[in-house]
Formats: C-alpha cells, structure tokens, sequence
C-alpha cells in the first residue's frame, strides 16, 4: 500500500479496488484538515534592541552579543541555536542525535578569541557532546577569561537548553563541552605548495562514503556532505572540500561544515583499502573530535578548500588552503575518538528538560480576603466558624438572609474503620467527593464562594513523607480535574495533626492558590520543577536476571514497553498479561517479535483487578527466572465532564489502575524486585477537564509510590505527559485532541522519546516522576491561565497581572457593548463567539465559523465544550453551564444569549427602582384613608427620600448619609447645614 501511495503522488494511476475489499463510505471527521500559517517564523535576535540591555551585538551565525566581565578583563560571548533559526545543523547526526559539530566548537573559541587577539587556540579539549534538540533550542555561552603573563587566555564552550518562558531568577545548569587555551593570534603558514594534486597522488572512490558512515551511525545531509574528492599521496590524505551552491556561508572564520567535510576523508581512506594490513599502526581511525592542538585559522569566504591530512601516533595534522594556495588554517594535532551510544545517551539526558517531579514551597505572601467561612458536618475543631450540616442547611440559611460565605469547609475521609483495604476506600471516597462536586455545582446560592475539599495526609509534601490517608489520593486527582473545568470554583486543602494548621487555614485561602499543604501551620503550595541529573554512580535497575511482569501488554503503550525491554534493558523473559491475551489484536506478531528479538514472551489473559488470579500468575513464575521487575500500564479510559459521571464510572476506571496497582503491591512487598513502576498520568498532577475519574486513580498511584517508598520499598511512578496518536506511533498528527494539548503547552511524546524518558526514569531515586514535555513558550503566553504548578517552570509573558484579570476583561467587554451602536452589538459577540471557537476547534480564521452552523457540527465534543465554555465566561464574566452549547447550539443562539444576560446585567439600578415604585404606588392606592398605619408609611418614605437625597449630594454627603454626625468632620457639618438650609 505504501508503493501504490507513492506512485499515486507521483502522477501514476492507480485502481485501489484491486487490493482492497469493498467496505462503505464513512463520514470525515470533523474537525479541519487543513493548516494554514501566517505567522513569520522566528528569525533571529533584535540586535538593534542589545545595547539597551547592556550587550554589545557581534556578527557571528552562531553568537549574537558580548559582554565585558569587569572583575577579570575577560569576555563572554552568548548565542542561541535551533534547527528552527540553523536547519545545516540537522545535517550533523550521529547514532541518531543532532550534535553541533566539534569544528563549531573551535570555531567559536578561535573567533571570540580575536576579539582581544588570541585566535589561536592552542588546546581545545571536547568533553561532552552538544545536542541540538528537534523542537525549542539552546542558548550558548563562550567565556574568554583573563590574559596570562604570556598573553593567553582560557576559553569555556557551555549550553543550556532554552524552551522559551522558562522562569527568570532561578539559578540554570549548565553543560561544560569544551575547556582550552588561546594564544595570541598568528599567521597560518603551510608549505610551498606544488601541483594539486601531486602527480603521485592515488584517487580515492568516495560513492560508497557516505552510505558506509550511515551504516557506522554518522548521518551526514547535503551540507555536511562536502567532501569532493581525495587522494592517497605518500603517507598523508589529501582532500578537496566545497559547499553547495545552496548553502548559506555566513560570517565564519571558516564554515565549521568544510573543515568536518574534511576529516570524512580519514573514512575513505580506510574504506578504500583492500588489505587493512597495510594501514599504518598510528594512522588515525574516523570518529568525531576530541582534542585539538595548534589551531590557526586565517578568516575566509572561501567555499572551496583543499586538505592535507598527515597521520602521527594517534592523531591528525593539517594544512587549509584555498583553491589559490592561500594558506587559511592549520593544525598541529586533532585527535578523535569512536562515540558509543552510552556517550550520546549521557548528551541526550543533559539536553532533555522533560523529566519533572513535584516540589511544595512557601507561597507568596496572600492579597486576598476571605472574610466568612463556613463549614459542613462537624465543627469542633474549627473554632469560631459556623457549622451547617450540609449544602441544603446551608443554602436554606443563606436564602433566608444569612450572609452568603466566601469558602465552605468540607473534610474528606478516605481510610475509614469499615474498609481497611485502601483501594477499596479510595473507591468509596471517590463517590463522596464526586457527589459532593456535582451538588456543588448546581448550588447558584452559592455560585460566588469557594468549596475548600480538606484532607489530612492524603499528599506527600516533603521526602520520605508516607501518606496518612492513602486512599484521600483519589480526591486530589478528581477536585483537581474539577479545578480544570471549573475555574474559581473549588480549593484543594491538605492538613497535617498540628493544631496550627487549623489557624493557619484562612491565610491558606487569601494566598488565592488552588492547592496547599499545611504543615506545623506552615504553607506549602505544589510546584513541578525539573529533575536534577541522577547521581553517577547510580545506574539503571538489572533486569536481565529474570521475569518482568507488564500489565496491559497488548496496549499500544504496553507493546511499546515490552519492546523496550528486551531492546534497552535485556529483559530474558516477559510475562504480558491483559484482559484479551492472545486474542487481543497483535498480540501473537508481539511474541514473535519479541522471540525474534531473543526473549521469551508469554501473553496471558487475566482480570489484574483480581487478586487472587493475579496471585497464581505470579505463583507460576518459574525459581530459575524469578519476577525482577513490574511495569502497570493497565488502564481504561472512560472521559465525561464532571457533572455526566457517575460512582460506576468511576469504578470502571479505578478498578485495572487502583486495584490491581495495590494488589501488585501486596503481593511483591516481600520480593526482591529491581523494578516496581507504575504508570500513571499528568493529569493525576495537573486535572484535566472531562477527566476527573482517571486523575483519580492516578493520583492514587502517585500516593502508592510514595507509601512504597516510605517503606523502603523500590517504586516509581510515572505521571506521563500526553503521547502522540500512541495506537500509531509515528502516524499523522493532528487530531482535535492533540492539538488542544499543544495550545495547552503539551508537547505529545514519540514512542522513541517516551522510552528514552523511561529508562532515565529508573536511574532515579524519586518515587514519582513526570514525564512530560512542556512547551514553555507556549505557557509563557498563557498569561493568568498558566496553571498554579508551573509557576516554578515558567515566566508569564508581559506585566504582572491583574488582581482580578478576567473581571477586567469582562468590564472592558461591557463597556464596548456599552459604547456600540445596538445594530453592531450582534458584531461584536459574533466575533468574540466565533474567534473562541476558532481558537478551540484550530480552525485557521473566524471565516470558517458558520454563524448558523452546529457547534456539534463544527467538531466540539464534551470536552472541547468545556473550554470553550471557560474561555468564554473569562471572556464575559457570566456564570455559564457546561452544557451551554448543547442550550445554545450555533453561534447566532449563543449571541443571543449573551446578548440578552450582559445587557441585563448593564441595566441601570434607578430604572430598576422606578419600575419597583411603580408598583409601590400601585400598593399605596389600595391603602383605605383610615389606616392607622398610614403615618408610619409617611414616616418611612421620609425616611428613604433624606437618604437618597444625601446619598445623591456627593462624597462629603455620603459620609453622613446614615444619620451619625458624631464621626462626620467640621467641613462636612458646615457642608450638609448649607444643603439644608442655604448659604446665607
């Protein structure tokens, strides 16, 4: 199928009914295939804007500024690199990972170095690879230290991989690649050159190169493919190097490609030999740089260049001249060195900034005021504080007058006396807190205040912390998705045993944060940080010593482990056990796979939420291949807004993720294992809106690591970031999905990247990790939308903001209602309905919004509906429902509506009050001219008439408008007698 596709985009035809069986047509999907840009991709810096900060700019294609070092006279040079702004470097890879090439590196110490007149780099030293990553890129620094007595300088090559939106203020690690010496420049001199090339000189076949380096793991593009020809002359190599016509030179001393290009020519001579017992023992063999010693360059725009390569012990000389026999650079020794895989591993571990772990630090001290609190159920130990036996004790009061609260207490119990088995009890708790939520929600009483869920030691806040109340997890994982759907509405309030937690509840709820942990009366706020490289001696978990038990191994995600496995970590034997075994789809191509790959595979069918069927699995294990490792990839995905969900589809999700996580736990604890790794989600982490079942249960698996670990148990869970299309590893992106996670600052992981994190994961000795790749310049611009715990990884693009941003763009929304012509106002609301839409859905333009077209239609599911829903009450400042766009279904409907509710809420007060005395007026008539109360009603108009006079005289008035002159000041009496009197 793949050829036929080929040759169908080539021109060719093609008849696909002969391959294929007749099926029906199916209906598209319904989201937009196209994707059109206008956005001008990123270019480089501003380097007009660089002296404003301090920086004098630099005409170099890989360095950008330079800045003086006062207190040693020493100089540092910054750049920043990407495939993105430098595509040539994607042509440099090795065993698969774009690496910057090591001539750059001595490029970029010769060229700082001239600045103060010491280009020549008498040793440069190469310690670590540098990766240039697939997406973001890395700023670099090169420090040109103080002249010695003899005039040279030290020079450093360092890299820090920038995401763009990172959080300034924070100290960054960064990787040393290269340490050397520069001495002041000289002129390069090479030998009186002769005829090019000697007439002795051996031509040497390059056609089978390239491909032959391929097969070595060197992969070398177009640019990087600049080796012309080459000749055998004596001892030396000579070689002829040029870039292509296509190739942009830039400002370089010399193009860090050519110089490369040159040393592949060490690889032809090899390649060409057809009796290897002729090389000579000290000729040097390929591989990438690690030394150089005696570097002088001569700068040139030359684009064609000839080489002479002289072996000595071990390693390399060279002479640079351009086709004229201009001498441009030469050197005295380059030694290089064969890259292992285990190498670039290390390189690719320092680059990647997507393993996470979650840090509770001490929040900013709180602005707001929360003045009334209220609680539900037992009140003894919150003193002070009213107590209401449930939401409809408590709505009943505050519709009878009572003071509505700013936040309503209600405590979570998740280990209780009647169900000692913790995922059962997190079941049960699961339920409450569910209940709880939806009846929540449907309280318009109470639409203003917050519901503070309190547990106690239900999260971890510092190490080796276990979790009081294990199976309380759950409501952590549920509120938080709650949280996602329904900004504002709901706090998450953790308590420990020390009664100054309790006191220090209310200045919890003035930090404004969604989340907190008290400890010793202590605020703690969570914060996702980067994980710090694992310690050097610390290597990965043996699992080549027995059986590995994965669970949900007919799952794209356990497929894509059990391969790994065998691949990275020589894993003998695999038991896969899941719901369909064999019979599941690909399961038997996975064992012969896996057998073909030197494993022994057995696929099982099992219910994992049974214990004791997952008790004989584990029975039947044979002594001579005992269980070292457990991976839980079960899970089912069962996704609902909060209010759709019920206590059995709760179930259905914590039963493979909960269950059979702690019957996997119960029954290993006394074993040795090498691995015990749970797979759980972000989301348990971060909420995720219609996903309030599976946060739950992950969050439960989060809780178990740790209750391992506090045991001294060996564990990690992995709370993964979302995957790319995982049933297709490789396949097309772009589903709705996947692309509401980009716009969220989710990168979605690769299969090979997701294993690579797998594996770093276990060199770790944290109990729960998270996977996850951020998009940081994406969340830089989410401004007030960032969620709380990434505060700690990224910077909000612009200002401060606002005390209460969403209200200022609600008002400014009404003022420009306010201000428009009643026939434009649909205009407006259209364009602000159809530009969330668009934005939602990832339609390219507004334009492709039907106003009478269905939302459903369109391709909004249940939880595009949501955000929608959110993006549009931030928007408005309206309270809206979750099911808004099934009450109003097209754009014209949802005008309408809001129409109608923000030209409500504009309505001035005093037509409100006059159409009220129309109806008083209407009572008044009725009254019989007799009645003995009449004068007290005389009395009362009186009454209300002096206020509204007062209150409509101005400020000074209004100070005394309640009748108590004992606080008003002299001006003001003097003020009010001139009103009521006149000024004489």
């Amino acid at each position: 199928l793949t050829s036929l596709a080929t040759a169908h985009t080539i021109g060719l035809p093609v008849d696909l009914t002969k391959v294929l069986a007749p099926a029906p047509t199916v209906d598209l999907p319904t989201y937009p295939f196209r994707r059109d840009r206008y956005w001008l991709s990123r270019g480089g810096p501003n380097r007009a804007a660089l002296p404003s900060a301090g920086l004098d700019p630099v005409d170099h294609p890989l360095l950008n500024a330079v800045a003086d070092l006062p207190a040693d006279e020493g100089l540092l040079f910054t750049g920043r690199i990407s495939l993105a702004t430098h595509p040539w470097l994607a042509d440099h890879a090795v065993l698969g990972t774009v690496l910057l090439p090591g001539t750059a590196l001595v490029e970029l110490a010769s060229w700082s170095g001239r600045s103060v007149d010491t280009a020549h780099v008498a040793e440069l030293v190469l310690e670590a690879p540098l990766v240039v990553p697939p997406t973001g890129g890395v700023d670099l620094r090169v420090r040109v230290g103080p002249a010695d007595g003899d005039g040279c300088r030290p020079v450093s090559v360092h890299s820090h991989p920038d995401e763009g939106g990172e959080r300034s203020g924070t100290a960054r690690q960064w990787q040393r690649h290269a340490t050397g010496l520069l001495a002041p420049t000289r002129e390069v001199t090479v030998a009186a050159g002769s005829a090019w090339p000697p007439a002795d000189a051996e031509p040497i076949a390059l056609d089978t190169l390239y491909p032959h380096l391929a097969g070595q793991g060197y992969h070398y593009g177009p640019v990087f493919q600049a080796l012309r020809a080459a000749w055998r002359s004596g001892g030396d190599i000579l070689a002829e190097v040029a870039l292509d016509a296509d190739a942009a030179a830039g400002p370089f001393s010399v193009h860090p490609a050519l110089l490369d290009a040159a040393l592949h020519a060490l690889g032809a001579s090899v390649l060409g030999r057809t009796d290897s017992a002729t090389a000579s023992p000290g000729e040097a063999q390929p591989g990438l740089p690690f030394s150089w010693t005696g570097v002088a360059i001569r700068p040139t725009r030359a684009r064609e260049l000839r080489v002479r390569l002289t072996s000595t012990e071990g390693s390399v000389a060279a002479t640079v001249t351009d086709t004229g026999g201009v001498p441009v650079a030469s050197l005295d020794a380059l030694v290089l060195r064969p890259i292992s895989s285990d190498q670039l591993d290390a390189a690719r571990r320092a680059a990647n900034r997507s393993l996470h772990r979650l840090d509770w630090t001490t929040p900013e001290p709180g602005t707001q005021r929360t003045a009334r609190i209220a609680v539900l159920g037992d009140a003894d130990e919150w003193p002070g504080v009213e107590a209401y036996r449930d939401l409809d004790e408590l709505v009943a009061a505050v519709t009878g007058g009572t003071a509505r609260p700013d936040a309503v207490v209600a405590t979570c119990v998740g280990q209780r006396a009647d169900e000692p088995d913790p995922a059962r009890a997190a079941h049960l708790v699961s339920h409450e807190t569910l209940a709880l939520a939806q009846d929540w929600l449907t309280r318009e009483a109470l639409a203003d205040a917050r519901l503070v869920v309190v547990t106690r030691g239900a999260v971890c806040v510092d190490p080796g912390e276990q979790p009081a109340d294990l199976p309380a997890a759950t409501a952590w994982g549920l509120v938080r998705s709650a949280q996602s759907e329904n900004p504002g509405r709901f706090v998450l309030l953790d308590l420990d045993d020390d009664p100054r937690s309790v006191v220090a509840v209310p200045a919890a709820l003035g930090t404004g944060e969604p989340q907190l942990a008290v400890r010793a009366g202590q605020l703690r706020v969570p914060r996702l940080v980067r994980l710090s490289p694992p310690a050097q001696d610390r290597p990965e978990p043996k699992l080549s010593a027995g059986t590995v038990l994965v669970t949900g191994a007919t799952g794209a995600l356990g497929r894509l482990v059990a391969r790994h496995l065998v691949t990275r970590h020589g894993v003998p034997r695999l038991l896969l056990v899941s719901r369909s075994g064999l019979d599941a789809p690909g399961a038997t191509d996975l064992v012969d796979e896996l057998t073909a790959l030197g494993a022994s595979a057995q696929v099982v069918a099992a219910d994992v939420t049974d214990r004791a069927a997952l008790a004989v699995l584990l029975d039947e294990i044979p002594a001579d291949r005992p269980l070292v490792g457990v991976v839980h990839a079960a899970g089912i995905l069962d996704d609902g807004v909060l209010p759709a969900l019920t206590p059995a589809r709760f179930d259905t999700v914590l039963g493979p993720k909960v269950d059979a996580a702690w019957h996997l736990h119960e029954l290993t604890e006394k074993l040795d294992l090498a691995a015990f790794v749970l797979f759980s989600s972000a989301s348990g982490l971060f909420g995720g809106p219609g996903q309030a079942n599976h946060a739950a249960a992950n969050a439960f698996l989060d809780g178990l690591a740790h209750h391992r670990r506090a045991r001294g148990l060996t564990v990690c869970s992995m709370a993964w970031g979302p995957w790319a299309n995982p049933d297709e590893p490789g396949g097309p992106q772009g589903h709705v999905d996947e692309r509401r996670m980009s716009r969220a600052g989710f990168r979605p992981l690769g299969p090979d990247e997701g294993m690579e994190l797998f594996s770093e994961a276990l060199r770790h000795a944290e109990p729960m990790i998270a996977p996850v790749s951020l998009d940081h310049a994406v969340l830089g611009r989410l401004g007030p939308a960032l969620p709380r715990v990434l505060h700690g990884l990224v910077r909000p693009a612009g200002a401060a903001p606002a005390a209460n941003p969403a209200g200022d763009t609600a008002a400014a929304l009404r003022d420009t209602l306010a201000a428009t012509p009643e026939a434009e106002r649909d205009r407006v609301l259209s364009d602000l309905v159809r530009t969330h839409a668009a934005a939602v859905l990832g339609y390219p333009s507004i334009r492709d919004i039907d106003e009478d077209r269905g939302f459903v239609e369109l391709g909004f599911d249940s939880l595009t509906a949501v955000e929608f829903r959110n993006r549009l009450a931030a928007a408005t400042g309206l309270r809206l429902p979750s099911t808004l766009i099934y009450d109003r279904p097209t754009t014209a409907a949802m005008v309408a509506h809001l129409r109608g509710a923000l030209l409500a809420e504009r309505t001035t007060s005093a037509l409100s009050v006059l159409g009220e005395l129309n109806k008083l007026e209407t009572a008044m008539r009725a009254i019989a001219a007799d009645d003995a109360d009449r004068s007290a009603v005389a009395g009362r108009l009186r009454e209300l008439l002096s206020l509204w006079t007062y209150a409509d005289s101005g400020p000074a008035d209004a100070a005394t408008g309640d009748g108590n002159l004992s606080s008003a000041s002299a001006e003001e009496l003097f003020h009010l007698l001139d009103d009521e009197l006149g000024t004489a």
